[in-house]
């Protein structure tokens, strides 16, 4: 039904992948800020998986704060939890 709609609006493979990724960063975003803040004592750099089990899009809490995985490296989340 989706793609069919956006065939019809004239929306590329492309744009519609594009479209995807973001609706899943979405989605990890508001399911971290919805989720409870947990003890800042106990996150550490450590419980953060390797570089090929990270998920693209996500936000990990690290001791330098919350920052979001891209792939080939992270970018720090802007605003307050």
């Amino acid at each position: 039904m989706e793609r069919k709609v956006a065939r019809e609006l004239g929306i590329s493979v492309k744009d519609r992948r594009e479209i995807e990724s973001s609706n899943r960063a979405i989605d990890n975003v508001l399911s971290f800020m919805r989720a409870p803040a947990g003890d800042p004592q106990t996150n550490s750099l450590t419980e953060i998986p390797p570089p090929a089990e990270r998920e693209i899009g996500r936000i990990y809490k690290t001791n330098a704060g919350f920052v979001i995985w891209r792939g080939n490296g992270w970018e720090p989340v802007v605003g307050e939890r």
